[in-house]
């Protein structure tokens, strides 16, 4: 009968342990993220100013009309193209069944001076990485 009991504690303790540890991967997993890496290029013959600022966003376009920005990363630029940048994507705010759209800018004194006009959705098949995105001139230098 003792030894029946013991198992049955043993059996409990056990169970309550694996729930906490259940308990403990669900959190991480919710906590997880990737890291996108990305390029960007331009093919202009413009040499950038010093300060020019780098910005790639991931944004969920599923509802058209309310894009959400699910993660953004901006470095200044000190170097020729092409320009890497990572993107910290939390695990938990990416669907299956959205679509999202990668976007890239180059701000000068707070201007954008280029922008990305592609739609790049990094989670479809056959994307690799890094993720190269081309941005086109919007604005020539001031006079």
């Amino acid at each position: 009968m003792q030894h029946k009991r013991t198992f049955y504690l043993f059996l409990t303790m056990m169970s309550a342990i694996f729930l906490n540890g259940c308990d403990d991967q669900a959190m991480m997993k919710d906590e997880a993220i990737s890291l996108l890496q990305t390029e960007v290029v331009y093919y202009d013959s413009m040499v950038l100013p010093e300060g020019a600022m780098l910005e790639v966003s991931l944004h969920d376009t599923t509802k058209v009309d309310a894009p959400f920005m699910v993660s953004h990363a901006s470095r200044t630029i000190k170097n020729s193209p092409p320009f890497l940048i990572q993107l910290a994507i939390p695990h938990h705010v990416i669907k299956i069944d959205h679509h999202y759209d990668l976007q890239a800018l180059i701000k000068v004194d707070g201007e954008v001076y280029f922008n990305s006009r592609s739609v790049v959705n990094p989670f479809e098949f056959g994307v690799v990485s890094p993720i190269t995105l081309s941005v086109e001139l919007l604005r020539h230098e001031h006079d």
